[in-house]
């Protein structure tokens, strides 16, 4: 079909519309300037998130690269290339577990939350700084009891999902203080 049959096929199927009146035609209008913006307003948050996620890509990921292994750890070899090829490197592993309060008091099914544990080592994080309340540095809040076990450090979202309250001798809110257990 020639460019001048597509043309006048076009011209035709308006004329056809346009009997009836406008009415029909205001209403293909409207949906076409629906959709034009749906389109672009999508395109818009897309351009939007990614850009942010590039700009703040590094104290996002605690580093320039982020490379995760699932149910194993990395190898040997794997471990001598990365520090050939890393001017610094940190390993942090994680794992999703349920946390509820001590006993069940408050309800042991209210209280209970999916939570991510994450064990980090002395070079976390690669980029920015560890910021806990009270003001300690992450090296002593996750440093070594006497007992044997380690300190822990919880966010403060997670205390009052659990129902739990600051100042309390309560093992969770201790961490969540950044005070070791």
């Amino acid at each position: 079909m020639t460019v001048r049959a597509q043309w006048s096929l076009a011209w035709k199927m308006a004329r056809r519309e346009l009997r009836a009146g406008l009415t029909g035609f205001r209403i293909f209008l409207a949906c076409l300037a629906v959709g034009v913006a749906a389109i672009a307003g999508v395109g818009t948050i897309s351009a939007s998130v990614t850009g942010g996620l590039n700009a703040d890509a590094k104290n996002l990921l605690g580093g320039d690269i982020d490379l995760r292994f699932h149910n194993h750890p990395n190898n040997e070899e794997q471990n001598r290339y990365l520090k050939a090829n890393s001017n610094t490197l940190s390993k942090v592993m994680e794992l999703r577990a349920m946390a509820a309060p001590v006993g069940g008091r408050n309800g042991a099914a209210r209280g209970r939350s999916l939570v991510e544990l994450k064990g980090v080592d002395e070079a976390y994080p690669l980029s920015g700084a560890m910021v806990l309340s009270p003001d300690l540095p992450l090296k002593s809040a996750l440093g070594k009891l006497d007992d044997g076990s380690f300190g822990a450090v919880v966010d403060s979202n997670l205390l009052k999902r659990l129902v739990l309250s600051s100042g309390s001798s309560d093992a969770y809110n201790q961490a969540a203080n950044g005070l070791p257990l």
